[in-house]
């Protein structure tokens, strides 16, 4: 009897010391790093993704004064024209991270045609820079280790609006006394006066005490969105000016800039968002815990399942053993 309790208790031993390559960083929120296959750089967060197409609309305008040059007007190929382009993205909507006073986090990564950044093996030579632009409600990607100690980059608000679907608005944080306009960096290739494909790059902007730009009468970015746990919608809406290539006739390009994107959860990567309890969306710890990439139990979930598998035989052993005697 004692040598089959000794053989019982061993076999237990490496499922209660678990795998110490699993561990999570719930505190932090930040997924285990041995997710096979897993591109943290876009899904390194407990919560929700949305695969879908973010599509900017840039209407073009005069923005020009009486103290501008002439060479500062837009060419007339675009002036009082929209400008509409569209781009394969990830939503991202997560559990935020240490020092983050918002109530979730949200990223919006756009790339363009042709490439598909959701592979891990597609990340590796990108150059990221090359992204026409990206949301942060923080100022850069949350890393391991390092809490957030500046303002977010947005303050968000949501709001429970249904049994399981949230509402969210937000306002661009910025600095009023702070000169420049620059927001949110944007560049994109388009058609130009002088060129088939040109590079333009500027900004989403903000307000600011410089009288550039004034006629544009530059409003604070506002964004808003819905989500639940099968899709998302997000828009944005602001000014923007870029810069085009350095050619006299080209001018500068600035309006009114919307932004707007509509997707689907993406199953695999997401965890399951559980029921709302109040305004504030949670999440259970679902990928790279109980399952992963391809659906299959975890290697904690195959732990825990062994863990009652062998408890049961343990049992039945004891009791067959007091049985006999």
């Amino acid at each position: 009897m004692y040598a089959l309790i000794s053989v019982i208790v061993l076999s237990l031993l490496p499922v209660t010391l678990g795998d110490r390559l699993w561990d999570s960083y719930e505190n932090e929120n930040f997924r285990p790093q041995n997710i096979t296959g897993l591109n943290h750089w876009l899904y390194g967060w407990r919560g929700s993704y949305f695969n879908g197409t973010v599509t900017l609309k840039m209407n073009v305008v005069d923005w020009t004064t009486e103290d501008d040059s002439d060479s500062d007007k837009p060419c007339a190929a675009f002036l009082n024209k929209t400008l509409e382009l569209s781009y394969d993205a990830v939503l991202a909507i997560t559990k935020t991270v240490q020092g983050d006073r918002n109530p979730i986090m949200v990223i919006l990564t756009p790339w363009q045609r042709g490439i598909n950044l959701t592979s891990e093996t597609h990340t590796a030579d990108y150059s990221w820079w090359d992204l026409p632009f990206r949301i942060f409600s923080l100022p850069g990607p949350p890393k391991l280790g390092f809490p957030i100690e500046t303002e977010p980059t947005w303050n968000l608000t949501t709001s429970l609006i249904s049994d399981s679907a949230y509402s969210l608005v937000g306002a661009f944080n910025y600095d009023p006394e702070f000169f420049s306009n620059a927001g949110i960096s944007l560049k994109f290739n388009h058609t130009s006066c002088s060129y088939n494909q040109a590079l333009y790059a500027g900004a989403i902007l903000t307000p600011s005490r410089s009288k550039h730009l004034a006629k544009l009468n530059v409003q604070t970015p506002q964004l808003r969105g819905q989500f639940d746990n099968a899709s998302a919608s997000l828009s944005i809406d602001g000014f923007f000016q870029v810069n085009p290539p350095k050619v006299r006739e080209e001018g500068i390009i600035a309006g009114p800039i919307s932004i707007s994107f509509l997707g689907s959860v993406d199953s695999s990567r997401s965890d399951d968002m559980l029921k709302p309890v109040n305004d504030t969306p949670i999440w259970d710890l679902s990928l790279g815990f109980k399952r992963d990439l391809a659906g299959q139990l975890s290697v904690a979930s195959r732990l825990m399942l062994s863990f009652s598998t062998l408890f049961c035989y343990a049992i039945v052993g004891l009791l067959t053993c007091l049985v006999l005697l």
